[in-house]
This record gives structure tokens, C-alpha cells and sequence, in this order.
């Protein structure tokens, strides 16, 4: 079993974990919650004793692949990027994007329009090291073979950052390839798959395996409640509202951008829906287009 955390990545496990933690402000830093009893839908799982050496090997050549459309998600979030890994521009993105988050981005360099509002605290939070943690995460991701050619990152009502990519392959070949290759004990629950780690210390992450062939990222603890939210059982997340019409939920205010190495769909309204009435003269989300040259932002918040 490959052993995760090399010299390169192990002293930047802790930084990753504290960046995913920090997008909400009121949230106990290093503290996971307590975890919701959930009746497994199968034997309590173990680690798998023997994995294919990386992504390649189990799920027959491929590494990871384009999100497909189209994009589904929770309606019920602070915000959405979609980011393009293989883009040529993304690392002079990111850095745009990091900078306007931190609230000191050059506007007189016209990376941000001058009318153009700061982004709110909790997304400022959550994106002000997002070139970090992009970083980050492919180099985890390589740990088992992994390069998926985009990502999304949402941050959920609670605030908690989950990342999610793509990676065809069959079920029981991925949940082999993660147990060994993180350190996993992989439960089937009636929600659906989850990867817990045996040592945190080790991997401080909860890994999800959703329909779609989707994976998901999030701080270790968090991944139950994920899962359910992802899931849409809105009864088990506290603050959740009725549904928005399809043209109001966030899968389809990102798609009306046009493709850049980041999109983003934020919120206004802590833990409420995303809303953006056409006609309306006032937006309660703002809608973000970033690239080399600075960030296109459409859309605001209210008072």
C-alpha cells in the first residue's frame, strides 16, 4: 500500500485541512462534529487488503474525466466555482480570485470593475486560499493516479468546503483503490458510500462515492451529513428551504456563464436559496467569471 504524505506533501496536510475548515467563521477549528448514527445498509466495511497501485490500473486507463451535464447539486448553498484544471490561465486566475476574496485585489489594474462589490465574508473566507487548495488537492489526488481535467468546489449551508470530480469506474474497483490508497474503511450506508479514515492523522479527510461516478472531498467528520445533503435529504440539514424553480437553482446560473478557468455562483443570503428573478433589478447572488486578465462579476448583493 502506498504510503500517503510524502516529504512533499505531509507538511502541507495540516494547512489543507485548516483552509477547508475556515470557510465558516462560527465553525470550531480541528473540531469534528459528532457523528450521526446511521444503520449500515451492509456489514461494517474494512480496509481492502490488496488495491491496484493507482487510478490507471483499477478503472481501466482512466484518471478522471469531465464533469458531465448536466451539473447536480444541492440548490441550497453559499456558493459554487467551477474550475478548469487544464486550463493554461488558471494559475493567474486563481491568484485574481484569491486577491478579490482577501479584498485587495489592483482595481485600478482593472482586475475588478470599480462597481464591482467585495465578495461576502463567508465566500471571501472560503476562496481566499483557493489557489492553495487547488494545488493541494491534485497533489493528493496523484497520490493514487489521479488527474481530473476540472472540479468543483461548493461550500454547503453549515460552510463546509466539499470538493467533487469525476472518475468513471466500477464501484467496487474504487472503493479497493481508495481503502488502500488512503487508508480507508469504506461503509455502505443507505445514503449511499463512504470512505472514513483509520488514522486521521494520516488522511484528515472523509471521502464520498455518489452516483454519476462522482467523488467527493470533505474534512474528515463531515462526511455523513455531506452525503445526505448531497443526497437532498433536506430533513437531516437544519436551516434548508423549499426547492427554487429549476432556472433559479445554482446548476443553472452556472451554466449561463460563459467557460472560463473559474466560474462561480455565490449567494447573498447566508444558508438561504440562490435566487436571480430575470427582470429583477436587484440579484441576490453574484455571478463570477475569472480568467488572466482580472474577474467579470454580474449581479449583487443586497444591503
Amino acid at each position: 500500500m502506498r504510503e500517503l504524505g510524502s516529504s512533499r506533501t505531509r507538511p502541507l496536510l495540516g494547512l489543507f485541512v485548516c483552509a477547508l475548515a475556515c470557510g465558516d467563521p462560527a465553525s470550531s477549528l480541528g473540531k469534528a462534529p459528532p457523528r450521526t448514527e446511521e444503520r449500515p445498509a451492509s456489514p461494517a466495511g474494512s480496509i481492502a487488503s490488496a488495491a491496484p497501485a493507482d487510478a490507471a490500473t483499477a478503472c481501466e486507463g482512466q484518471r478522471g474525466a469531465a464533469l458531465e451535464e448536466p451539473l447536480e447539486f444541492p440548490s441550497e448553498l453559499r456558493l459554487v466555482a467551477r474550475i478548469d484544471l487544464s486550463h493554461a490561465e488558471l494559475p493567474a486566475a486563481l491568484e485574481h480570485l484569491e486577491r478579490w476574496a482577501r479584498d485587495d485585489a489592483d482595481r485600478s489594474a482593472n482586475t475588478v470593475s470599480e462597481e464591482s462589490p467585495p465578495p461576502p465574508i463567508v465566500a471571501g473566507l472560503a476562496l481566499s486560499q483557493v489557489g492553495f487548495q487547488v494545488a493541494h488537492l491534485r497533489s493528493i489526488l496523484a497520490e493514487v493516479g489521479i488527474e481530473p481535467p476540472e472540479v468543483l468546489l461548493l461550500q454547503g449551508p453549515g460552510g463546509t468546503i466539499v470538493w467533487i470530480w469525476h472518475l468513471p469506474c466500477d464501484l467496487d474497483r474504487l472503493r479497493s483503490l481508495f481503502a488502500a490508497g488512503f487508508g480507508l474503511r469504506m461503509r455502505t450506508l443507505v445514503s449511499g458510500v463512504i470512505g472514513e479514515p483509520v488514522d486521521a492523522a494520516r488522511f484528515p479527510f472523509d471521502l464520498l462515492l455518489l452516483p454519476g461516478d462522482r467523488v467527493a472531498l470533505v474534512p474528515a467528520g463531515e462526511g455523513r451529513k455531506t452525503l445526505r445533503w448531497l443526497r437532498g435529504d433536506a430533513s437531516q440539514v437544519p436551516g434548508l428551504v423549499t426547492p427554487k424553480p429549476a432556472e433559479e437553482r445554482p446548476q443553472a446560473l452556472l451554466g449561463s456563464l460563459d467557460p472560463a478557468p473559474v466560474r462561480l455562483v455565490i449567494a447573498g443570503k447566508v444558508g438561504g436559496a440562490l435566487t436571480l428573478r430575470p427582470g429583477s433589478t436587484a440579484a441576490t447572488t453574484m455571478l463570477v467569471r475569472v480568467g488572466a486578465d482580472g474577474l467579470q462579476i454580474s449581479g449583487s448583493l443586497p444591503p
